[in-house]
């Protein structure tokens, strides 16, 4: 063949493959993952609103097609770099697709699966409060106090995970709690600290295979102890309907005062670790070391007298209270003596 005719032939051949759109159909390759997926929330609950946005840096996406896929189903076809899907119930699969295709012709695609997963967190204190007391039993200051995960795993069958097969991932205040994390490990116990400051607990928990998430955070505020006075009627008792406020009147020539402590760390009110100290009119009562004090009228004048209680408990000096009342008693009339002597009967 004439050496200039084959020259003439490849210069053809160079020409016609440099026309063609070379890169049409090419994939990304030797920059590892070239788009990313951002969800958020990152580990969605069931029934959660997802956002689903894309991110990359090796491709332009303000100037790239991209198709959304939701569960084999198209749902956009423009250039949107995000969608908003809504996460079934525990145990469901939501399967999202991103089809990108740059301007200069280069295709990848990422797939995603949302398998939403939940946990709540109760918690409860050590903290004290009478009996029949409607409210939750705050934590204390230095209280103790214990917090719960109740998980819910599906899996795709539609069995529930038991959460004994569960990993837990206990945090204090953002620090992980080594000790208290693991298999099944789904209570965390902790104690406030000094100085007093709310307690963050967070959790992470997750299914022995990977392909199940949940995350749960609780913040734990401490409240100073409370002691309220109320009166222990002789039939009535303990008369819990009426907290003595900061004066009452004295009806009666005897009454006994019973202090009732709230939150502290004890299993009565008259448990060994609570100290009790009482002044009557500013002047300590050595004598009178429990929760309750027989106040009697010395006299018929009228008057009035300052109670005051404080309670501690005697191993954490922030778990202490005071109350107070001022007692008024009216003057007690004196009957006229009778015209006939009374006399008793044997």
């Amino acid at each position: 063949m004439n050496p200039a005719r084959g020259l003439l032939h490849l210069c053809v051949l160079l020409v016609l493959f440099g026309s063609t759109p070379f890169f049409a159909s090419a994939q990304f390759t030797g920059v590892g993952d070239p788009i990313q997926f951002i969800i958020r929330p990152e580990r969605p609950a069931p029934f959660d609103t997802v956002s689903v946005s894309l991110e990359s840096y090796s491709i332009d996406l303000s100037s790239s097609s991209i198709i959304w896929v939701v569960n084999d189903q198209v749902v956009s076809t423009g250039g949107e770099r995000g969608i908003t899907v809504n996460a079934g119930p525990a145990g469901k699969t939501v399967k999202i697709v991103a089809q990108v295709r740059t301007r200069e012709g280069l295709s990848a695609t990422k797939e995603f699966r949302i398998r939403p997963a939940e946990v709540t967190l109760l918690w409860q204190s050590e903290g004290y409060v009478p009996p029949f007391y409607r409210g939750k039993a705050l934590a204390p200051y230095q209280g103790r106090a214990t917090v719960v995960a109740l998980p819910s795993f599906v899996k795709e069958n539609g069995v529930t995970i038991n959460p004994r097969d569960l990993i837990y991932t206990w945090s204090e205040n953002g620090e992980p709690v080594v000790s208290s994390s693991g298999v099944g490990k789904d209570t965390f116990v902790f104690r406030g600290k000094v100085p007093i400051r709310p307690v963050d607990v967070s959790l992470v928990v997750t299914s022995l295979d990977k392909t199940l998430v949940a995350e749960a955070s609780q913040t734990v505020v401490a409240q100073a102890p409370l002691l309220l006075l109320y009166e222990n009627h002789p039939r009535l008792g303990l008369r819990f309907n009426h907290a003595i406020g900061e004066r009452m009147t004295l009806g009666t020539e005897e009454l006994l005062l019973t202090a009732v402590p709230y939150f502290f760390e004890s299993s009565t009110r008259s448990a060994y670790n609570l100290l009790y100290e009482w002044s009557l009119n500013f002047e300590t009562r050595p004598s009178e070391k429990g929760s309750s004090i027989t106040l009697r009228r010395a006299g018929d004048e009228a008057g009035e007298s300052a109670v005051s209680v404080t309670a501690q408990e005697d191993q954490h000096m922030f778990q202490a209270g005071r109350a107070q009342t001022t007692i008024t008693f009216p003057e007690r009339l004196r009957s006229a003596a009778p015209e006939t002597p009374v006399t008793s009967v044997p």
